[in-house]
């Protein structure tokens, strides 16, 4: 394995940054070959690029870009988890929308076959963040459902109620239960 440091006077360090721009742009959004990135840098720039160059200046940016989309993703995955801290009932959006990114992600790395075991696995992930998310929203249903029965219930009893919270000889705990017992019965769970 040649350790050897790239000469910092190599064609390609000589080139403008919009040049290795371009150059990157061949050898990793086009796939061009090496020979054929010597030839068009050629014929646009008029300099000779000798493909052992071409070949360096590729693993060079092949790890800096990995290196970069593991940052990316330890990124987006910190981003991901204080989501899901700072908005514990929204797992299911947060779930499918990491998915989403995952798969997006999956479908354009084209040199691998498609990952079905991911894949049955995040669906598996979803499946079960949906069913907690209905969960959830089955449960603040039932919610909002006997918050409006208590307050249909207090205005029902208003009379009541109101002379509960007069009565001088009752501390708060006292007037609470005795509105609780108006509105809900006797036989009241402790």
């Amino acid at each position: 394995m040649n350790t050897k440091k790239p000469n910092g006077r190599s064609t390609i360090e000589k080139l403008s940054p919009e040049a290795r721009d371009t150059m990157e742009t061949w050898l990793f959004d086009e796939n061009l070959a090496y020979r054929e990135v010597e030839r068009r840098s050629l014929k646009l720039w008029g300099i000779r690029v000798p493909h052992s160059n071409v070949g360096r200046f590729y693993r060079k940016r092949a790890r800096a870009r990995a290196l970069e989309r593991i940052a990316q993703s330890a990124q987006s995955a910190n981003a991901v988890m204080k989501q899901f801290e700072d908005h514990p009932t929204d797992t299911y959006q947060l779930v499918l929308k990491m998915a989403g990114q995952i798969a997006f992600e999956k479908a354009l790395d084209t040199e691998k076959a498609l990952d079905t075991k991911t894949i049955a696995e995040f669906t598996k992930l979803l499946i079960t963040a949906r069913k907690e998310d209905l969960g959830i929203q089955k449960l603040r249903l039932e919610r909002d459902k006997w918050e409006f029965d208590a307050a249909r219930a207090c205005l029902k009893h208003q009379t009541e109620i109101q002379a509960v919270t007069e009565d001088d000889y009752l501390d708060e705990d006292a007037q609470v239960l005795a509105i609780r017992r108006h509105l809900f019965g006797k036989n009241l769970p402790t």
